[in-house]
């Protein structure tokens, strides 16, 4: 009932010019978190019309950012992490359309990216709540459930017609490394799909900046120098995207 009247009174939202954009962006922001949430966590009610309305509500994202009063510094501000599984996604997708926006993709394709980003953990799903939100030292028997996360995404999904086989490879491959150190697979950086290797990068900086149970939120700067040293060291990441990133955030 919740998601139906979302996705009726959306549009409606959008184009209520007594809201500001950054109002209207908080309110759509809320709306699909609400929807990533009962998405990731309501197995039985994963059907494609659910897919349709995430894709509307990423749509209905990045019409707030594309706005002109909208200023990229407001993506961040809106960034929220108290709920760390389903914000993380959201914020993950919130910032990919901005840098895929910044890279000058066409729409389209910034759209398909920024619902694979949103749904790239719902693999998560299948590890249980003590080891995701475990404060300590993970067992290596925990830490093998954490890496089949992105296998058990991409299995999730890959039957969905609504997503692009683009979006399903980046959430299989958005943990794997430059320098062959990633899971599941242990891929190269040749070997790694062009979109996993920009959300990587994005992943990497959004979980960073959020507060872990074992850690304090890092400020963006120092995320950013352990990012570029990783890259230096052991090319963890794509080194132009990186630069790319880098540069979309000062701007």
């Amino acid at each position: 009932m919740v998601l139906s009247y979302l996705q009726h009174n959306l549009s409606q939202l959008l184009d209520d010019n007594q809201l500001s954009s950054h109002e209207k962006a908080v309110l759509v922001y809320d709306a699909t978190l609400f929807w990533t949430r009962h998405f990731f966590t309501c197995e039985k009610e994963r059907m494609g019309k659910q897919i349709m309305l995430g894709a509307e509500l990423v749509e209905g994202l990045f019409k707030c950012i594309q706005n002109k009063k909208f200023h990229y510094d407001l993506i961040l501000q809106l960034c929220d992490h108290g709920q760390p599984l389903y914000t993380h996604s959201l914020n993950t997708c919130l910032i990919s359309l901005g840098f895929t926006k910044h890279l000058g993709w066409p729409e389209g394709k910034i759209k398909a990216f920024g619902l694979g980003a949103l749904l790239h953990d719902i693999g998560m799903t299948k590890i249980a709540p003590e080891i995701l939100y475990k404060s300590g030292p993970l067992l290596d028997m925990e830490w093998r459930q954490v890496q089949n996360h992105p296998f058990d995404g991409f299995t999730i999904l890959k039957n969905y017609t609504n997503l692009c086989y683009d979006a399903l490879l980046m959430v299989h491959q958005h943990h794997e490394q430059g320098d062959g150190s990633g899971y599941p697979d242990g891929l190269k950086l040749s070997s790694i799909h062009p979109w996993a290797r920009i959300l990587r990068i994005i992943d990497s900086y959004e979980a960073l900046t959020a507060r872990r149970n074992w850690r304090p939120p890092l400020p963006p700067f120092e995320a950013l120098s352990i990012m570029r040293h990783q890259c230096d060291q052991s090319g963890v990441y794509h080194p132009n995207l990186l630069t790319f990133f880098i540069k979309f955030l000062a701007d």
